[in-house]
């Protein structure tokens, strides 16, 4: 049975007006299911409790790690029931450091000092969304680097109020040379269209999880050469091109082509290529 949500959001009380909704409604605009009214852990009430409720319908749970959370007396058993939760290979709880340092959180419990944690400190919810997001889920993210990508060469698409991705703070790893090769040839194919420096495409693809970059650079693969074939078969103009640019993104994006009676041909056949050329030949 699939989550209902996206995440959940375990955190105290206090803290629920200065920063948890706020980052909820981060989350919200990135288009996450989020789940948190009901995880507001008020003196006396179950942690892991609550945890193990909302990973029953959600993927990932948000643990928002405070001085307000932390004055909330665990007894010994809330620690064991929270490292069972993360006994198994999938990792699914996701600290969130807020107005509290790592001593702190070292002299409450060892445990939740030593895992890897989100800092709250310095930033903006939306910030600290888009980091949730990323760990959380990684093809919603990869998906929102493509949209935000395909809104630099066209303004039809729907938008989101993003800052610019060039300035977001975290990147993986360097790309393979040979993922850097084939990179490339898709950037010189669409270069009328989709003119972006070759640092920033580079920065994007860092930007995805290392196990979802083979993935989207196959998306793009796809849509540049289809591009390549509709363009040259059917002579089109550079407004044309443009034009399919941008329907080739938004079916990638699975935005539904309208259904205009008025579609021209090349456009038509380009979105029929692209479902085909599908893994599952679009269906």
């Amino acid at each position: 049975m699939l989550p209902k949500h996206d995440l959940f959001i375990s955190h105290a009380s206090e803290d629920k007006d200065d920063f948890v909704r706020p980052l909820a409604n981060a989350l919200e605009r990135l288009e996450l299911d989020v789940w948190y009214d009901e995880f507001s852990v008020t003196f006396g009430d179950s942690v892991s409790a609550s945890i193990d409720a909302g990973l029953k319908d959600s993927r990932y749970g948000v643990l928002v790690l405070s001085r307000n959370f932390l004055s909330k007396r665990w007894p010994e058993y809330e620690y064991r029931s929270l490292i069972a939760l993360e006994d198994g290979k999938q990792k699914r709880i996701i600290p969130i450091w807020h107005n509290v340092t790592r001593d702190e959180l070292l002299a409450y419990s060892p445990y939740l000092a030593d895992k890897v944690a989100i800092l709250s400190a310095g930033k903006e919810p939306l910030s600290v969304a888009l980091e949730v997001m990323r760990i959380a889920v990684p093809e919603k993210f990869t998906e929102l680097v493509r949209r935000h990508a395909a809104q630099q060469a066209s303004k039809d698409l729907p938008s989101m109020e993003l800052r610019k991705i060039s300035k977001w703070p975290f990147m993986w790893g360097p790309l393979k040379q040979s993922e850097l090769r084939r990179l490339r040839l898709v950037r010189e194919i669409l270069a009328e269209v989709f003119p972006q420096t070759w640092e920033d495409l580079v920065s994007d693809f860092r930007r995805d999880m290392p196990s979802a970059r083979e993935g989207e650079i196959q998306i793009w693969e796809r849509l540049a050469g289809i591009y390549a074939v509709i363009s040259r078969k059917y002579s089109l103009t550079k407004g044309q091109k443009q034009s399919l640019f941008a329907e080739l993104m938004r079916e990638s994006l699975a935005i539904p082509v309208s259904p205009d009676s008025k579609n021209p041909e090349w456009i038509l056949r380009a979105v029929e290529d692209y479902r085909e050329s599908l893994p599952d030949g679009g269906e």
